[in-house]
């Protein structure tokens, strides 16, 4: 079976190609043995569709043993601890948004675009802002 990314060099920095739709990207590194890692990673995620969710809760299992319990309830619960008076009070009435029982108990790393889509069709215009905020502190904290 062909591959399909194939790895070139463009200046310094290598890239990898998809072989059927043409389109380039950088993989972001100088150095060829990360490159080629880079690479494997990409043609073995396109040739085991299915074993890429696993693939990826192992590795985030090394990095951080209890991301995968972390909920959005948790996020949720940091930010409040972190914020004070009006805005610790605000916070925790977002929190109590009907839109949001299910999100609450998501683990974070199974969240899929469609749960948060769910959520703001369910909420109002501050649900939105408040899980826009939410998410953005989510990636913040990795």
């Amino acid at each position: 079976m062909k591959p399909k990314f194939r790895l070139f060099r463009r200046g310094k920095t290598f890239w990898c190609e998809d072989t059927e739709s043409g389109r380039q990207r950088s993989l972001g590194t100088k150095n060829k043995a990360d490159a080629v890692r880079l690479l494997h990673g990409r043609n073995e995620a396109h040739a085991v569709p299915f074993a890429n969710l696993q693939m990826a809760r192992a590795y985030m299992m090394a990095a951080d043993p209890k991301a995968p319990t972390r909920t959005w309830g948790d996020v949720f619960e940091a930010i409040i601890k972190l914020e004070h008076g009006e805005t610790q009070r605000r916070w925790r009435i977002a929190a109590q948004d009907k839109a949001l029982p299910e999100m609450l108990k998501r683990p974070l790393i199974e969240t899929r675009a469609e749960h948060l889509l769910g959520a703001m069709e369910i909420g109002k215009v501050s649900t939105n802002v408040y899980l826009r905020r939410v998410h953005n502190f989510a990636l913040d904290m990795s």
